[in-house]
């Protein structure tokens, strides 16, 4: 395996794990671990797709800091943020 992807992969679950961890307290716990699992089995899109459901379905509402680091992890996995 190449050290770029290794790279890439600690850089994505290091950026969703910073992400989701000030958001813990908003989130059912439920959706809290399931994205864990994911973060955990390198799933980052999925992990991610997940996440911003669970914000939108929840009314959570996000910082100008949560949403420029959102629509940056989402433009790294081709994912969009505003679906």
């Amino acid at each position: 395996m190449s050290d770029s992807r290794i790279e890439r992969w600690e850089h994505l679950a290091n950026s969703l794990t910073s992400f989701l961890s000030p958001l813990k307290g908003q989130l059912d716990s439920s959706t809290v671990g399931i994205v864990e699992e994911f973060i955990e089995n390198r799933e980052y899109g999925v992990a991610l797709e997940w996440l911003i459901d669970a914000i939108s379905q929840q009314s959570i509402v996000l910082s100008a800091t949560q949403r420029q680091e959102l629509v940056r992890l989402a433009k790294l996995m081709n994912i969009a943020p505003n679906r």
